[in-house]
């Protein structure tokens, strides 16, 4: 691979990064719009300047970030199906 190929690739994955931490966290902190917002600027800029050969980077940057964000969270979601009694046990 040279090396402006790998600066593509590198390019894609990190918009897709950008682009996957503003989904994942859009409704809880207000610093993943912006990262939203420059990631789907940065992959529309990337589509007209380099064409789609190297936007799979692009979707596993989505695919990682979203993974590391989701892992490190510490929300408890409600067990579905299980009843939690209140009061005498």
């Amino acid at each position: 691979m040279a090396n402006r190929q790998l600066w593509q690739v590198l390019y894609w994955f990190i918009a897709g990064g950008l682009v996957g931490t503003g989904f994942i966290g859009f409704d809880i902190y207000f610093i993943f719009i912006p990262c939203l917002i420059v990631g789907v600027s940065l992959v529309i800029f990337g589509i007209m300047r380099w064409g789609t050969g190297r936007l799979w980077a692009a979707f596993l940057g989505f695919v990682n970030n979203g993974c590391k964000i989701l892992k490190s969270a510490r929300i408890k979601l409600p067990s579905a199906g299980r009843i939690i009694p209140t009061g005498k046990q």
